[in-house]
């Protein structure tokens, strides 16, 4: 997690929502029924959760004697992603379920450890650890679970079909870990949710229809189809490296290096996405010299010595930073913060243009229950 003063401020950053036992099991007079109940309902947006009542499920699956889980949402502009970690637990949907939530979508789960047995109209599939699953929440389902860590995307049917993607054929599907496509869209799936709370709403939306690309290249499960989503997937690198390079703008150790290892690419690969931007080492100095101008033009960076925001911002030397800064702006330093009072003011309009754009919704435990009956309506 991120230092606060690091943080994205609150108003351009993407809904989230959590919900824990932990924190439960942590507050006074709260009892191992009421964590139980609780859970149930939290993840009653989505199934409908409950022990492992066959022994023989339980002797292999061997799944823990209390209910333990944590659920963990960001709302994109068009999908939800969804981090579930629980104890092994049976989960279904059915008519029920159809009659009270009405979600029309498809939900896809990558499960990073544990697995699944799932089964729907007599057929069952062990979807394991690396494994994609495919949930159509339109049609029933029994699923009996090992204790997993599944990141998880929430679909609706109207994105997909904007995508020419069709539904019907994919229910508990499994996308074998071992493929190519389909270790790409896990990864990417990962990366999303990982850098969800570093991304504001207008990031986030560019990347939606990187992913659904994606998908449709591990659904194909064809070299030509991967190759027509490719130009869709390096945007989305794209803008994860961005991402990444602003969350850590003052981080000495900030290299090609860090940003491949991180975000699981080579050094060739983030060098030929990085290329439009004039390169990663000319990237991340342009971008490092543009928070330094907003901090110089603002009231609270009026007073902190160059040499200390250079070195703060990775700089070698206040030379090479004073350098930097001249050719990205035309002036020196010096000169910005001089200009500083009236440069704020510019600055501080157009930021606050982009955060009226941004809806607000209170948070909450459960908030993702009124995420999902607006994302699919």
């Amino acid at each position: 997690m991120p230092d606060d003063q690091n943080a994205r401020p609150q108003e351009i950053a993407l809904p989230r929502s959590t919900f824990s036992t932990e924190i439960l099991r942590n507050t006074d007079d709260v009892d191992a029924g009421f964590v139980s109940d609780a859970w149930i309902d939290a993840m009653s947006v989505f199934f409908n959760a409950s022990q492992i009542a066959d022994t023989n499920a339980r002797q292999k699956l061997n799944p823990r004697n209390e209910t333990r889980g944590t659920i963990d949402n960001f709302l994109f502009p068009g999908f939800m992603s969804i981090r579930v970690t629980a104890s092994g637990q049976h989960f279904t949907r059915g008519n029920a379920n159809f009659a009270r939530d009405s979600i029309d979508g498809l939900v896809l789960q990558y499960y990073r450890s544990g697995g699944i047995l799932s089964e729907a109209g007599g057929d069952s599939k062990n979807i394991g650890t690396g494994d994609l699953h495919l949930v159509d929440m339109t049609r029933h389902i029994h699923a009996t679970a090992s204790d997993f860590d599944a990141f998880n995307l929430l679909i609706p049917r109207t994105v997909l079909e904007a995508a020419d993607i069709n539904m019907d054929n994919h229910h508990t599907r499994r996308l074998a870990g071992d493929a190519v496509a389909t270790r790409i869209l896990a990864r990417h799936m990962q990366d999303l949710h990982l850098m969800a709370e570093y991304m504001t709403p207008n990031e986030a939306a560019g990347l939606v229809a990187p992913t659904v690309s994606l998908l449709r290249a591990a659904l194909d499960a064809t070299p030509e189809a991967l190759a027509q989503a490719q130009p869709a997937i390096d945007r989305g690198r794209l803008q994860e490296i961005r991402t990444f390079v602003d969350r850590h703008l003052q981080n000495p150790a900030l290299s090609p290096d860090m940003i491949a290892h991180a975000l699981g690419m080579s050094r060739a690969t983030l060098y030929r996405l990085a290329a439009p931007l004039g390169g990663i080492q000319r990237f991340v100095t342009n971008r490092r010299v543009r928070h330094a101008f907003r901090l110089l033009t603002s009231p609270d960076g009026r007073n902190i010595p160059l040499i200390q925001l250079a070195f703060d911002l990775g700089f070698q030397s206040e030379s090479t930073f004073r350098r930097a800064f001249r050719e990205a702006f035309g002036m020196a330093p010096a000169e910005a913060r001089d200009l500083g009072a009236q440069a704020y003011v510019h600055y501080h309009a157009a930021a606050s243009r982009e955060r009226s754009d941004v809806s607000h919704v209170a948070m909450g435990d459960t908030l993702y229950k009124k995420w999902v009956a607006d994302l699919l309506t």
